[in-house]
């Protein structure tokens, strides 16, 4: 059963080109980001959450002329915006629906045969991105 959902906008233009990426496995992790500090009045530390950090990580195959991953591929050693692009991912289990702009990160590529390739990267939150949870009305 699927669970997953992910939509890239592969467009280079102004009007968005979502095309659905079918990857064999993602997982998300809800990272966080922490201060820490010590008062005088008190031998215990004060803990809070100052950020987010979600990530998500990502294993597929596919055929070398799949139009998405020739996009990811693309970004492999770009720098900067250019090695971001708008994302929705859904997941089916929850059903929401999440909406930024991410930045690839890790991109790993395997040649398996002349005709396909296993690739892997982690997608992060842009910095200065929305970031926008919504619920999943059946289609982007």
């Amino acid at each position: 059963m699927e669970k997953f959902k992910a939509y890239f906008d592969i467009s280079e233009t102004s009007t968005p080109d979502y095309q659905e990426f079918c990857p064999m496995n993602i997982s998300d992790s809800a990272n966080i980001t922490m201060d820490t500090w010590y008062n005088l009045c008190s031998q215990y530390a004060n803990n809070e959450v100052t950020a987010l950090d979600p990530q998500w990580d990502f294993t597929a195959k596919f055929e070398k002329t799949d139009p998405v991953a020739q996009f990811i591929v693309d970004k492999k050693y770009k720098v900067g915006a250019e090695r971001t692009c708008q994302v929705k991912l859904v997941n089916l289990e929850e059903n929401k629906e999440i909406t930024f702009t991410a930045v690839f990160d890790d991109i790993t590529k395997t040649y398996e045969t002349e005709t396909v390739t296993e690739m892997s990267f982690s997608l992060k939150v842009h910095r200065g991105s929305t970031f926008e949870i919504k619920d999943y009305q059946g289609s982007i």
